[in-house]
């Protein structure tokens, strides 16, 4: 994977060097978040943004402003489901609004040489393309002096979805196989094409800006060997984090096969295709942020047929799709 280093001229708007806004005497402000589907790293930690309500529909455009507060809890995001997080700074004063987003996990890059910090773009870190689990809250929580943000009924936490879209995939064996076949080196490739490299400031909230591109792919491998066997339960190879709002994927898969454990003599069976999702709702065949996505290579003496399913981002569950190789 290549790796790009950009130098950026800094430009230091005078709308951006904005007064602070006066604090009331009030308690600091606290708030609730929670995920409304479990994150895959549980042990990484959110970003909370505040701004004035004055200031946050400003964001975007020449006249931005900068957050009345950027906070950088040091628990996961459930941790705060019910027990408050206290910023430790006080509401504005004079009973002004305050507007507050965030998103997982505190790792991703804010800066790409602005000073101050613009917050209207986010980075993947180059290593986490594809693999990270990134989150974002897709609608705001309001608080002020005169009504706290933990004090509302009922109450309002600031929730947080998937950006991305979660393919996992899965092996098993096909019927058509012969039990006393070994394989080993499962491995599947996703291109950096199918893959989301930053999310961008938009209509209020995060969401996804751009695919990694050529430069990167996803690689999942298996390496341990085994002997196929009718009863055992299904592989697990790993998850991709995919750029939301796609109808199919491209997917590039290797097994290596042998007749004996120790693979004197191996072929190498290998599928490449792209893979319609096929989905039937109201949203159209896409797969939409905070979905996700399961495949089954079943794999058969002489080839790899693929099976995908909608499912539930912790288990899978129906929608059977048969997928087959290109020819």
């Amino acid at each position: 994977m290549r790796k790009y280093i950009y130098i950026l001229m800094t430009m230091v708007f005078a709308a951006a060097c904005s007064k602070p806004a006066p604090v009331s005497d009030d308690e600091p402000m606290q708030m609730y978040a929670m995920t409304k589907a479990a994150t895959d790293f549980g042990a990484d930690t959110p970003v909370f943004l505040f701004w004035l309500a004055t200031d946050f529909e400003d964001i975007g455009d020449g006249q931005y402003r900068q957050p009345y507060l950027e906070a950088w809890p040091t628990q996961e995001i459930d941790a705060y489901r019910t027990t408050t997080y206290n910023t430790g700074k006080r509401y504005p004063a004079n009973d002004q609004e305050v507007w507050c987003t965030g998103y997982f996990p505190a790792s991703l890059i804010v800066d790409r040489g602005e000073r101050p910090r613009k917050w209207t773009a986010l980075d993947v870190p180059a290593d986490d393309v594809g693999t990270l689990d990134v989150m974002v809250a897709p609608e705001h929580i309001t608080g002020k002096n005169t009504e706290h943000f933990e004090t509302k009924e009922p109450k309002e936490p600031l929730v947080f979805i998937h950006a991305q879209s979660k393919i996992s995939f899965k092996a098993r064996m096909g019927t058509e196989m012969a039990q006393n076949k070994y394989l080993r080196n499962i491995k599947v490739r996703v291109p950096g094409n199918e893959l989301m490299s930053s999310l961008k400031w938009e209509n209020g909230r995060y969401i996804a800006d751009k695919t990694a591109g050529s430069d990167y792919e996803v690689v999942l491998e298996d390496p341990s060997t085994t002997q196929l066997d009718p009863n055992q339960k299904d592989r697990e190879i790993g998850n991709v984090y995919i750029y939301p709002g796609k109808s199919s994927l491209m997917v590039n898969v290797e097994v290596e096969m042998s007749d004996t454990p120790l693979f004197s003599e191996s072929e190498i069976i290998s599928l490449k295709t792209e893979i319609p999702f096929n989905l039937t709702d109201s949203y159209g065949p896409v797969l939409r942020e905070n979905d996700a996505y399961e495949i089954i290579l079943v794999i058969n003496y002489d080839s790899i047929v693929l099976t995908g399913r909608k499912a539930e981002w912790e288990e899978g569950g129906g929608l059977l799709i048969p997928i087959y190789p290109n020819n």
